[in-house]
């Protein structure tokens, strides 16, 4: 695969203080993008720009819930006061509360959906006027949960389901405009989301456990595994290819 190119882009990472949007937004400005670093923790947004700023890059730190209804205005308006202009859109950002049926209460049923599945859709609408004069790129974080059964990720992987839905639903609705839209679905990742999780450390290593060993691979990804395809679906020489939905799960889906 050749290295992307992304020289004189801007994009929008969300949750990019850690893990894959950290990731992402490294890989993004190495490209020559200037990014957008969106996240509610600012002090690991500004360590996410410190990275990018090490290799040259240019940034804009918007500190968001993008749970709250006027975040995604908010973030796309910033953008692109700041750098002139929005090529690319990487809805990474996530919340995850893991269990079945009877542990998830409503509070952290409505926390996932309107992170992980509202928000996405808030700023492609906030953004897609941009898009369009630029005939970008939207890049969807999924997750093998969205995907497959996962009894124990019940409300979160139907979250990711409705994110996947979305994905190939806008794909198809904006590519008379030459806006593109997919998404990378990861297995399991090595990030810090697993301390948010809801469960007890140990509860956690038990999970990793048992989810490497059900991974055909043998292991779990590191970040920047999945942020170089995210990087790919990016670069404008991927111009055919909207609406795939990119395993990245080391053979967990096949």
């Amino acid at each position: 695969m050749d290295k992307p190119v992304l020289v004189d882009r801007t994009v929008i990472v969300t949750g990019a203080g850690s893990g894959i949007g950290r990731a992402v937004a490294v890989g993004a400005t190495r490209a020559g993008a200037g990014v957008a670093l969106v996240g509610r923790r600012e002090s690991a947004l500004r360590a996410t720009a410190e990275d990018c700023e090490a290799v040259g890059g240019k940034v804009l730190v918007v500190v968001a819930d993008l749970a709250e209804r006027a975040a995604a205005g908010r973030v796309v308006a910033e953008t692109v006061d700041r750098f002139g202009g929005l090529y690319g859109l990487v809805n990474n950002a996530a919340v995850a509360t893991l269990g079945g049926i009877e542990d998830v209460d409503d509070d952290a049923v409505e926390a996932m959906f309107a992170v992980n599945a509202i928000a996405p859709i808030r700023l492609l609408r906030a953004a897609l006027p941009e898009l369009r004069r630029a005939e970008g790129a939207v890049v969807n974080i999924g997750s093998a949960s969205g995907r497959n059964s996962s009894p124990r990720a019940i409300a979160y992987g139907a979250t990711k389901a409705a994110l996947l839905h979305q994905t190939r639903s806008a794909a198809k609705l904006l590519a008379a405009d030459r806006v593109r839209v997919n998404a990378v679905s990861p297995g399991v990742v090595v990030t810090p989301i697993w301390g948010g999780v809801g469960l007890a450390p140990d509860v956690v290593e038990e999970r990793l456990d048992s989810l490497r060993a059900a991974t055909p691979v043998g292991r779990l990804a590191e970040p920047e595994e999945i942020a170089r395809w995210v990087l790919a679906l990016l670069d404008s020489r991927s111009g055919f290819v909207t609406g795939t939905i990119l395993d990245v799960d080391g053979g967990l889906s096949a």
